[in-house]
């Protein structure tokens, strides 16, 4: 019998996304997207690929490795800034930045609260 050495969660979420070549195209592609809107030129991601990018951002800001890196929480910052440039009213992409910056700074993220507050900030936008 082998004795394997036991991973948490987030060391199987960096290794995973490491080098996933999907992830990588969406990174490209939300790069040049990016791009095209600063240089005031018609931009466009689809639905699935916003929300693939989301997953991903928060997967990345929860994944580590044993020597500690920040790599993966930088590239889950970076997907969310530009994301948020892109699309800067739009309700998902709030909430999983809000998400990642504190998977970033070590701060709890209760999604429990984190939703009821969203929820309710949602409800008073009308209003105004």
């Amino acid at each position: 019998m082998m004795n394997e050495e036991k991973k948490a969660l987030g060391e199987y979420l960096y290794e995973s996304l490491e080098n996933d070549a999907y992830l990588k195209k969406l990174e490209i592609i939300l790069t040049e997207q990016f791009g095209r809107k600063q240089a005031d030129q018609s931009y466009w991601i689809s639905n699935k690929q916003l929300h693939d990018l989301l997953r991903f951002a928060d997967l990345l800001s929860k994944s580590f490795n044993k020597a500690g890196s920040l790599e993966q929480k930088l590239r889950a910052m970076a997907i969310m800034d530009k994301l948020k440039f892109l699309y800067p009213e739009h309700k998902a992409v709030e909430f999983f930045k809000r998400s990642v910056e504190a998977q970033y700074n070590g701060k709890p993220f209760i999604t429990e609260l984190e939703l009821a507050k969203f929820n309710r900030e949602s409800e008073h936008e009308g209003e105004e």
